[in-house]
């Protein structure tokens, strides 16, 4: 499968793609480069709004809390 074509411009990927935190590469692997890509909130956001999301708004749609 391919990575989302918005990689370069995803702040919540650029911002967690090293992180070694388990629950960032629970959300990495299946929507910015898996079968999920279509459901990304961030996406919907970006569509929505014509600017990029918070880069913690997780694809999911929730809030990353740090």
């Amino acid at each position: 499968m391919s990575n989302c074509d918005l990689l370069d411009k995803c702040g919540f990927f650029q911002k967690h793609q090293k992180s070694s935190w388990a629950a960032c590469q629970g959300f990495i692997i299946p929507y910015c480069q898996g079968p999920k890509m279509d459901d990304c909130q961030r996406q919907a956001y970006r569509k929505k709004h014509g600017g990029p999301p918070p880069d913690d708004l997780l694809p999911s749609g929730q809030m990353l809390k740090t």
